[in-house]
């Protein structure tokens, strides 16, 4: 419940700034997009191994980010780090976190 709430309120928020333009628009849409991202890395790591399908992990994602929509396909299906590694990896900007970050790391370690 909390996670699809967090999920209307990003893509509703990110839409007001972008309503806003300007300035405002240009740096929360980075904020909000890493924000977006981050949640969608924590649901995919928290949910494997559950009872979450991957349908209702999909839609637990935000509508925009960096790995919105082909990594949030990707995550979507992940069933190991190496597989969300695999799709973190394809986004530049991710892509130098993953590879500090050894198999079995924490990623609050480098940075999320």
């Amino acid at each position: 419940m909390r996670n699809t709430l967090y999920k209307a309120y990003l893509d509703d928020f990110a839409a007001f700034c972008n309503k806003l333009g300007g300035t405002t628009a240009e740096v929360m849409s980075d904020l909000l997009a890493f924000e977006a991202d981050r949640r969608a890395l924590n649901i995919t790591l928290n949910s494997i191994g559950t009872e979450l399908t991957r349908d209702d992990r999909k839609k637990l994602y935000s509508n925009f980010g960096l790995l919105y929509p082909h990594g949030h396909n990707e995550l979507s299906i992940a069933e190991d780090f190496d597989q969300i590694r695999a799709a973190m990896e394809k986004v530049p900007a991710y892509a130098n976190v993953f590879n500090k970050v050894q198999q079995g790391g924490f990623l609050y370690c480098a940075g999320f």
